[in-house]
């Protein structure tokens, strides 16, 4: 639509609510001089995150559908990617460190709470580790301290 109205010139000035604009085919607007800006959560130049990516690539079956066509991963499966990292290194801790955690059957059909489920979550919100997402550390259960790179479009690329 940008295109048809022509808007792609250095009159015009967009923000990107994605963070993953670095995965967008920006072709039609890198010799335009459009001023756009984003975010972007998961910095691929980061030598953890090339490593990490690197194995996944690797993945039989699946590696090749977790980066898109430009060797990036998405924030959705990084994020989930440090999600399942948390909850591992939180379910670690917690059987190295803590009480037993004591399993029970729960059903669907009645609402009854896990009992250890607090103590897990305790341990879950102390781990602290720098994930694809940069660093991760949680305060009351929420993520705290996480980093955002700005970019712009500059020299036919974001940075």
């Amino acid at each position: 639509m940008i295109l048809q109205l022509q808007m792609n010139n250095a009159r015009f000035h967009y923000m990107f609510t994605s963070f993953d604009v670095e995965a967008f085919d920006l072709e039609d607007f890198k010799y335009n001089q459009v001023n756009m800006t984003a975010f972007r959560i998961v910095d691929g130049d980061n030598i953890k995150v090339k490593n990490v990516l690197q194995e996944m690539e690797n993945l039989p079956e699946i590696g090749y559908k977790i980066l898109n066509r430009t060797q990036l991963i998405l924030t959705q499966p990084a994020l989930m990617y440090d999600s399942v990292y948390a909850f591992a290194k939180g379910l670690q801790k917690a059987l190295q460190e803590g009480p037993e955690l004591k399993l029970s059957n729960l059903s669907c059909e009645e609402e009854l709470p896990w009992n250890s489920g607090s103590t897990l979550l305790n341990y879950i919100s102390t781990t602290k580790f720098r994930g694809l997402t940069g660093p991760v550390s949680f305060a009351e259960s929420k993520r705290t301290n996480f980093k955002l790179d700005l970019l712009k479009l500059k020299d036919e690329k974001m940075t």
